[in-house]
């Protein structure tokens, strides 16, 4: 799985006890983790409603049916609930983002955390490279 390919996953449902805004159930979400940095067991995603009224929440972005997202409705990924998920919960790849549409979550996701209009610096690809940079 790549960046922009649209997922169709299994969030966990909260018990009863313990009720939730967070997204829940079956539902579609975009992988958003950088290809450069793969993971065995985790990835970052941004999951996608079809409740319109979605759009009201900050980092919201709308996206349309293309007919290589795979999506059958109109719907809205909300950078807002950005995180990480296994990836023992995505079901099955269901399509892949446009390019403007990928762009648009991305710059959602810019503005949403505050980091500007310059793109943060590039990570180190593991820990052992930071260390190394760091001991100048």
């Amino acid at each position: 799985m790549a960046r922009g390919d649209v997922v169709r996953v299994q969030l966990p449902r909260p018990d009863s006890s313990n009720p939730t805004r967070l997204q829940r159930g079956t539902r579609p979400a975009v992988i958003v983790q950088s290809d450069k940095y793969p993971s065995a067991s985790v990835v970052l995603i941004v999951p996608a409603t079809t409740n319109l009224d979605a759009m009201n929440f900050p980092g919201s972005v709308l996206v349309k049916p293309d007919g290589t997202n795979g999506l059958t409705q109109s719907s809205v990924f909300m950078v807002h609930q950005l995180g990480a998920v296994e990836l023992s919960i995505i079901a099955s790849k269901i399509g892949h983002l446009s390019s403007a549409d990928i762009e648009a979550v991305e710059q959602s996701i810019i503005r949403l955390v505050d980091l500007g209009v310059s793109p943060p610096a590039a990570l180190p690809s593991s820990i052992n490279d930071e260390k190394d940079s760091n001991a100048g």
